[in-house]
């Protein structure tokens, strides 16, 4: 989601044991830690003050953890995964981007059920050939090279339910459902019942 100072969040599952946090700190799930970064962070450092808040509790009971990519208006981004329960915030690279897929980034993190390198290495190229500017249809087209359609991962039939391109900035999104990307329809946080393409 993004909210209505530019400030966006995505999660992606990570096939490894929940993040279940105990320290002195309140808990919070994934849902919960999302609504609260849109509701009360405007940058990414102010949504990785709410992330060290909390203990994070994965709830779901089907043996997985997620990492978190937040971006705001002003260009920063970040990556955050819980790494032998420590809260650990990954930055962008040399030429200012930062992918996730669905495998761990962090260092020294054995992941042998990490899933989506070759998506990776997919949007990486493109955005290397477009030398790391892109606009929203070219960002789109990465997501439509990426998508899944009916993937076996570790036993489980995954397709992509949406895609969704953040002009932070200009507090606009693309979205289209599943892999539909004949159908691609644009908002604006100002105006969220109003498409604008």
């Amino acid at each position: 989601g993004m909210n209505e100072k530019g400030l966006s969040i995505g999660v992606l599952e990570l096939e490894t044991p929940e993040t279940f946090q105990q320290t002195e700190k309140k808990d919070i799930t994934t849902t919960a830690v999302i609504r609260n970064v849109l509701d009360h962070a405007a940058t990414v450092e102010e949504a990785v003050e709410i992330f060290n808040k909390y203990d994070m509790h994965d709830l779901l009971g089907v043996g997985c953890t997620y990492h978190y990519q937040i971006a705001d208006a002003k260009g920063d981004s970040a990556i955050i995964e819980y790494v032998n329960g420590e809260t650990t915030v990954l930055r962008p690279d040399e030429t200012g981007t930062l992918i996730a897929t669905n495998f761990w980034l962090s260092e020294g993190v054995d992941d042998p059920e990490g899933a989506g390198h070759d998506r990776y290495d997919t949007a990486k190229k493109m955005l290397s050939d477009k030398n790391y500017c892109l606009t929203e249809k070219e960002a789109m087209d990465i997501l439509d090279a990426t998508h899944l359609e009916n993937a076996n991962l570790h036993g489980y039939m995954c397709s992509t339910l949406w895609s969704v391109v953040y002009n932070n900035t200009d507090r606009t999104f693309d979205i289209c459902a599943m892999y539909d990307f004949n159908n691609v329809y644009s908002f604006s946080v100002k105006e969220p019942m109003k498409i604008l393409k």
